[in-house]
């Protein structure tokens, strides 16, 4: 790592300052001069080289990406434009503003008009979500929440129930229209610099049913707590007329909208989950309860998924009686 620094900085003296992780194989440290500062991201090749790809894909859409300064692959390492501390979470969380919710939607149409009419960019070449992938996340919250972090043993009937659930879940999912996505597209990974939304973390990007990242952004469970049902209409509704000319929500468009948020809360409470039951680490735990709580609102909304219901109920009555660290 320091030979790869001194050869970018010569003979000026830096200093690293660890930065906090989301629980991934990359970390993150902070380089700083006299006179500049940077972003130090170190990961494995294969990682790197997919950042690289879509940073490009990105940058080619016209969207808000950090720059590249150097790189050593062999090593792992990549040097990126600092973008400062100030991200959307804590936007939200200690100035009370949701202006900038505005503008990341704005980033969101345009990666999605990336890929159609005149806009159309070729060099894009991401994987589709399959219903297999999508299924196998869901199988991996069961995994990771259900079985091993809650301890529960689901008798196998009511098991076969929301595993049919699921499937069928997936299915759906998958007949929506696919865009170019972010994958994971929170306030987390949206920074303001120079009153600019900025993206980062975005290696993972590829197609997704449309809403994934509105979703994703709206229903963020990181500030679920300073989010309410009328902000989020009206952030649905912006995204809808700004990005597909909708100027009504219909049942159509709010039952893609619950298929896609179940789907996704759903699968990052399976990696909250893991987070722990892998790494011991209870950062995400206190986030487990409020997403859980935002997929049983939707399941009540949808009403077609009875056993995936119960199990959710099962699971929030286990968090409730045990009191887990995290959970409240």
């Amino acid at each position: 790592m320091d030979e790869f620094l001194k050869s970018v900085f010569k003979d000026k003296r830096y200093k690293k300052i660890p930065l906090t992780g989301e629980g991934s194989d990359r970390s993150y440290i902070r380089v700083k001069t006299d006179d500049s500062s940077w972003i130090l991201a170190c990961s494995p090749m294969d990682q790197q080289k997919k950042f690289l790809l879509k940073q490009k894909d990105f940058s080619l859409a016209g969207l808000n990406v950090p720059k590249g300064v150097a790189q050593d692959s062999e090593g792992g390492f990549l040097l990126l434009e600092d973008l400062g501390d100030h991200s959307l979470e804590k936007e939200v969380l200690e100035e009370k503003g949701f202006a900038y919710y505005f503008p990341a939607l704005d980033q969101v149409i345009k990666l999605q008009a990336s890929q159609t009419g005149e806009g159309r960019h070729h060099s894009f070449d991401w994987s589709f979500f399959k219903k297999e992938d999508f299924f196998k996340e869901m199988l991996w919250t069961e995994e990771h929440l259900i079985k091993r972090f809650l301890c529960l043993a689901p008798e196998e009937s009511f098991r076969r129930g929301y595993l049919e659930e699921w499937n069928f879940l997936c299915e759906e999912l998958v007949s929506f229209p696919f865009f170019p996505s972010h994958r994971d597209y929170h306030s987390r990974n949206l920074f303001i610099k120079d009153k600019q939304i900025y993206l980062i973390d975005f290696q993972d990007a590829g197609f997704f049913p449309r809403f994934y990242d509105v979703v994703s952004l709206v229903y963020d469970v990181y500030v679920a707590s300073q989010m309410n049902n009328a902000l989020r209409k009206k952030l649905l509704d912006y995204f809808l007329l700004k990005g597909f000319g909708e100027r009504e929500m219909t049942n159509e468009l709010r039952q893609e909208i619950s298929v896609t948020l179940i789907q996704r809360l759903f699968k990052a409470c399976g990696s909250f989950a893991s987070f722990y039951s892998l790494k011991k680490q209870r950062t995400h735990l206190p986030y487990i309860q409020p997403a859980l709580q935002m997929v049983r609102e939707e399941l009540c909304e949808v009403k077609r998924y009875p056993h995936f219901l119960s199990l959710i109920d099962l699971c929030l009555e286990k968090l409730k009686k045990t009191n887990i660290e995290g959970s409240n």
